[in-house]
């Protein structure tokens, strides 16, 4: 039997679509546990009309905790062999359970990693990879995918997708790790709980399968309560994956490597959440970690999540004379004031101005290319910021 788990908070508009999804399943022998925390918007109302409908499904209503307390209290009522969970503003193929179970029954496996799609609500959908190849992992080969499970190369790239979702666990594998969750984390709960859980491992099976449809709606369980609150979150992460590396008692040459990708990791959650807070904390006057002194003129390449924090702050202290991304066209269908390095040349008489130019860009290749397409251009090397990757 497959236990899967819904946490859910206000969310009338989603939980229909998400447990019809579940409930149609191919695979039938689920437990499904929706774990209403403390919904003040119907959803619970909504949620025990399918209880009504379906013995399988189990309501859990309580006063509104956050999403770490509703997965534990979704937990301790789990009795299946395995574990999925799903948010409760998300959904899943129809075959999704029956595919991962039969991975995990094949090669008895403690985790199978699949993949996810993230839905858009202007239509703009992308698939979200695992970095690590496809296929079953145990002994001397999970170990080394260990080693390179957080940031090990750069400040983003991790060997599978930081998602709590979109992964089968047995349940005897993840039940303390949610269980022992630290619930003052309010973003990261997901790497919180899945990434030791990896760690402790003894196999997993990784597989390109984009059942799990990752909804982007504003509104949704994982909140923010400010740039300070997100500062603060990002240190409570940090030394609760530290203290979880040490707590497993793993090989010592791992243990330097996670450690390492945890501080890294940890200045990626400092840079695209709280931005502003890194720039007053290095007592920078410019834009942390690329200059000291703000420009009187700057162009932003990037428009990733570091890249929109970086934009957002300089646009309010300086003339930001250009937001450029190789992938423009539909980021502007996103509403974002993007453009391409093409449209930018066009329109400028040289992009070898006054300019300073910082590429706000994690992953290392990537912002390789960007310097040297950038060089190509003409554009002085002098006048191009992008992060040392040499050291966290």
């Amino acid at each position: 039997m497959i236990s899967v788990i819904v946490p859910m908070y206000n969310a009338r508009n989603y939980i229909g679509k998400c447990l019809d999804s579940i409930v149609n399943q191919s695979y039938r022998d689920l437990e499904i546990i929706v774990v209403d925390d403390g919904s003040t918007d119907g959803s619970g109302t909504v949620a025990d009309e399918y209880a009504s409908k379906d013995s399988r499904i189990k309501v859990i209503h309580g006063e509104n905790q956050g999403l770490v307390s509703a997965r534990k209290r979704g937990i301790a009522q789990a009795t299946g062999d395995y574990v999925l969970f799903v948010d409760s503003d998300d959904y899943i193929d129809i075959r999704g359970i029956d595919e991962l179970l039969e991975l995990a029954d094949a090669y008895d496996t403690d985790v199978v990693c699949a993949t996810a799609v993230k839905r858009y609500d202007n239509g703009l959908d992308s698939t979200e990879q695992n970095l690590a190849s496809n296929g079953f992992y145990s002994g001397s080969k999970i170990e080394e995918l260990k080693r390179q499970l957080f940031c090990i190369d750069d400040y983003c790239s991790m060997a599978v997708l930081p998602y709590l979702v979109c992964k089968l666990w047995k349940r005897n594998l993840i039940t303390r790790f949610v269980a022992g969750a630290d619930e003052r984390i309010t973003i990261g709960e997901d790497v919180a709980i899945g990434f030791p859980a990896i760690l402790s491992a003894k196999s997993i099976y990784i597989v390109d399968l984009p059942f799990y449809n990752y909804c982007q709606h504003q509104d949704s369980m994982m909140g923010s309560g400010g740039e300070d609150k997100e500062y603060q979150n990002a240190q409570i992460l940090r030394d609760y994956l530290m203290g979880k590396v040490k707590e497993l008692s793993l090989p010592s040459d791992m243990t330097e490597s996670l450690e390492d990708g945890i501080s890294r990791y940890y200045i990626n959650q400092l840079f695209t959440r709280a931005y502003p807070k890194a720039n007053s904390e290095n007592n920078c006057e410019g834009l942390y970690p690329f200059l000291d002194k703000m420009p009187k003129r700057v162009i932003i390449y990037g428009a990733g999540e570091f890249g929109k924090a970086v934009y957002r702050y300089a646009k309010d202290k300086t003339e930001v004379v250009a937001w450029i991304d190789g992938n423009a066209p539909v980021l502007r269908a996103a509403g974002l004031d993007v453009i391409t390095l093409d449209e930018y040349c066009k329109r400028a008489q040289s992009v070898t101005d006054d300019c300073d130019i910082v590429i706000a860009i994690f992953r290392v290749r990537t912002a390789a290319s960007v310097t040297k397409l950038l060089t190509d251009r003409g554009i002085d090397y002098a006048k191009i910021h992008s992060l040392n990757f040499s050291k966290p």
